[in-house]
């Protein structure tokens, strides 16, 4: 088996397998191929996969079980960061302010001008 695309082969099976996760053939809590086996399917270096599967950890997408290999995290990336907004949006919402009124403020404030103008 090959690795789809052209590149290192770390970022090439770093791409595949976060895109395996990210559309849900892997699902939450689910095992990723043990380093061996990918090793082996892909005919590469363990630490190639071991490099792949370390950047996926730290960017949320598995964790390190000892002994048992990398599972898929329950809540992706992006995924809390969304359930955080969300949090935060919903009493503005409630409170009935206007889209285009918190767009505006938004802006204001992440521009560094202050919100008192």
């Amino acid at each position: 088996m090959t690795l789809p695309g052209s590149g290192p082969v770390s970022e090439r099976l770093y791409a595949l397998t976060k895109h395996l996760i990210e559309s849900g053939a892997y699902p939450p809590f689910s095992y990723v191929p043990s380093v061996r086996e990918a090793a082996e399917a892909f005919g590469i270096n363990p630490n190639t996969v071991v490099k792949s599967y370390r950047r996926l950890e730290s960017e949320g997408y598995l964790d390190c079980l000892d002994r048992k290999g990398y599972r898929v995290r329950e809540t992706r990336p992006g995924k809390e960061r969304e359930r955080e907004l969300n949090r935060l949006l919903l009493p503005i919402a409630a409170a009935g302010y206007d889209p285009d009124e918190v767009d505006r403020a938004y802006r204001i404030i992440a521009k560094g001008d202050g919100y008192d103008h």
